[in-house]
């Protein structure tokens, strides 16, 4: 077993070697070309200084786009958190052939782009779309959501739901069955062991899910994009708008490099939160045996 394990360290040690060098080497360089002064393609400058941060996190155009990134992210990560707990507890109930179906058909988008998910929405939801034709057939007025940031919403719970489940469903699965049997048997319903057995030790997942999630809308790009309809501004599209329209490349690597340093300041913090979270359930299941 020890043979064999070394065996697929020793095999994976190379491309992840390579994997970590491009990441390393790539977020060096971004931090190195923020720190360049306001360069343009034609008129480089190799003085060093700290403005484009200054800029990034002061002037008021950027405030108001962070401020859009935030708000969008927390309500998307909220939305398909709670959707991820009811379709999690549903399949985490169910078990057997049913949760694997089911778990298949939610993980299966993952398979598809999510640009050709943010265009599929569009048919759904835009103007002439099957929910404005439904509506139509119904004898009610045209229904459509249309552009903006509605739209938006949709679209990054459709695409984060999916981590959700699987996140929050894994923190299900480490619950001990003896807690909620203990719980049945000192007379508590199905719906208070939920609440007050169940919840509580699948906090772990909810708030992986929460910051995963958050982590992944705001960095986003497609989705705003195409179903914000040129109305919904965040900073992933920033990004690409200082690095392609006005070619102020040290400004686009500073918004890269705060983006970065956001989401893998979610990151940790999710990673941290679940090992705590972990060994406090795995206590309180030793507790119930």
């Amino acid at each position: 077993m020890m043979l064999r394990r070394r065996t697929v360290l020793l095999l994976l040690a190379a491309p992840l070697a390579v994997y970590g060098l491009l990441f390393a080497g790539s977020i060096a360089e971004q931090i190195h070309a923020s720190l360049t002064g306001t360069v343009t393609l034609a008129d480089p400058d190799p003085g060093w200084t700290t403005g484009q941060y200054q800029l990034a996190l002061t002037d008021g155009g950027f405030t108001g786009i962070w401020a859009t990134t935030l708000w969008l992210s927390l309500v998307a990560a909220v939305l398909a958190t709670a959707l991820g707990a009811a379709v999690s507890l549903t399949l985490w109930r169910a078990g057997g052939r049913i949760r694997t179906v089911m778990t298949l058909i939610i993980i299966a988008p993952m398979l598809v782009s999510s640009v050709v998910r943010a265009y599929g929405w569009l048919t759904t939801i835009g103007r002439g779309g099957l929910l404005s034709q439904t509506a139509t057939l119904l004898g009610l007025d045209a229904a459509e959501i249309g552009f903006g940031r509605t739209a938006v919403i949709i679209g990054l719970v459709h695409v984060l739901l999916p981590y959700s489940v699987l996140l929050i469903l894994g923190s299900l699965d480490a619950i001990n069955p003896s807690t909620t049997r203990a719980a049945a048997s000192l007379g508590a319903g199905p719906v208070r062991t939920t609440l007050r057995v169940v919840v509580p030790l699948s906090a772990p997942g909810l708030a992986s899910s929460l910051l995963v999630t958050f982590s992944l809308a705001a960095a986003s790009y497609s989705i705003p994009t195409i179903l914000g309809g040129g109305r919904v501004y965040t900073i992933a599209r920033a990004i690409f708008q200082e690095s392609t329209a006005s070619f102020n490349l040290p400004l686009a690597a500073a918004l890269s490099v705060l983006l970065i340093a956001g989401c893998l300041t979610t990151a940790l913090a999710a990673q941290r939160i679940s090992r705590r979270s972990r060994d406090r359930v795995e206590r309180i299941g030793l507790g119930a045996v």
